[in-house]
């Protein structure tokens, strides 16, 4: 026999081993920032936001002011409207229209009120501020709310109020245009 087969080293086979945990290799990237932290804002730039802030706060409470006053006003003037309904009774009575329209004009001036018309149970102008409405007919005004209320017609701001004479004998009616 050969000696070369006999001397035959045994082939050794392949040991399964666990394999171990592979990392991946870094592909030429860039490398990877610091996670980014909270930087604060510019004092400079914070100021000038507390800044709009403020003057933003500022304008809201202008407008609510503005508003809150508006409808104050009107709720006045309202109540005027309802007072002067009750002092102008005896002028209906009356029925002088002369003697109504100077009373109206003197009301109108010491008021500042732009017209003032008044109206029999008919909606007939007994007297007016505006001459040109003398003797006209305006039933509009008869259906004014009682207590007063500011409305708007045509863009113009007024108030309407019914004259009773005794509960619910509607006996005229006044209409005030305020300035």
């Amino acid at each position: 026999m050969d000696q070369q087969e006999t001397s035959e080293q045994p082939v050794s086979e392949p040991v399964n081993e666990p394999a171990a945990p592979t990392t991946p290799e870094p592909k030429n990237e860039a490398p990877t920032a610091q996670p980014k932290t909270k930087q604060s804002l510019n004092p400079a730039v914070r100021q000038g936001i507390l800044a709009g802030l403020a003057l933003l706060l500022l304008l809201i409470v202008i407008v609510v002011g503005n508003i809150n006053a508006t409808r104050e006003r009107e709720a006045a003037l309202a109540r005027g409207v309802d007072a002067l309904s009750e002092s102008v009774k005896p002028l209906l009575l009356a029925r002088d229209p002369e003697k109504a329209t100077q009373v109206l004009t003197a009301i109108a001036q010491a008021g500042k009120f732009k017209s003032m018309t008044l109206v029999d149970r008919d909606g007939t102008v007994l007297a007016a501020t505006d001459r040109t409405r003398q003797g006209k007919k305006f039933s509009g005004i008869l259906k004014g709310a009682s207590p007063s209320k500011v409305i708007t017609e045509e863009g113009v701001k007024l108030v309407r109020r019914p004259i009773f004479l005794g509960e619910n004998n509607l006996f005229g009616g006044l209409e005030v245009v305020p300035d």
